[in-house]
């Protein structure tokens, strides 16, 4: 007979019983890891026009119209209309953009709300999505990267998996180089080549 101590012991946490921290505690709906696993140092810099993905679990559909990250380092000299954040569905499919980052997002510090938006036939918000996961990505241009909050500093095979684990599970990636304008965003990842990259470790959140 099975130890009763131990029956509910894969059970969902639950809020009212002090499980936690959740997403909906700080307003989001679902984010890569709770903020109290980032350190102060910013994650390694992704090179010019290189996107950089986080892949993250949601709870269920929803639709989603924010990204929020933490900027530790905001860019330099950044190159007008060529600073993007996105989000993709778990299939890779590009769910919604946001506007040039270069004035807003990647050139303040601290804790920034992104939006997403519609143009040039990119899906504006709300972004919607039913897959069990999530792409967040950004790329930038300009003199020097901005650099945004991470997790603790881990070998990346700690964070996405052994090293025999399918890059399609991996949480920290890069992929594609020479992103620039609006034009060049990649309306679906599947096709791209990924690489487990710790330069991959942004924190961030949606809501």
């Amino acid at each position: 007979m099975p130890d009763p101590r131990f029956s509910q012991h894969f059970s969902s946490p639950n809020p009212a019983a002090g499980g936690g921290p959740f997403p909906s505690d700080f307003g989001y709906a679902a984010w890569s890891e709770p903020p109290i696993a980032c350190v102060t140092a910013g994650a390694g810099a992704v090179g010019a026009g290189q996107l950089a993905l986080r892949r993250f679990s949601v709870p269920a559909s929803l639709s989603i119209a924010t990204v929020w990250i933490n900027v530790v380092t905001a860019i330099g000299t950044p190159t007008a209309n060529q600073n993007f954040i996105g989000v993709w569905d778990g299939t890779g499919q590009l769910c919604g953009l946001s506007a040039d980052q270069s004035a807003s997002g990647f050139a303040a510090t601290g804790l920034q709300g992104i939006n997403l938006q519609g143009a040039s036939g990119i899906p504006g918000p709300p972004a919607s999505t039913d897959t069990l996961y999530i792409y967040v990505g950004f790329w930038w241009n300009g003199a020097t990267a901005p650099f945004l909050a991470r997790t603790t500093p881990l070998d990346v095979n700690m964070m996405n998996g052994s090293v025999a684990n399918p890059i399609s599970n991996a949480r920290c990636l890069t992929a594609q180089s020479g992103l620039t304008t609006i034009a060049t965003t990649p309306t679906q990842l599947a096709s791209l080549a990924k690489n487990n990259s710790l330069n991959g470790q942004f924190w961030c959140a949606v809501s």
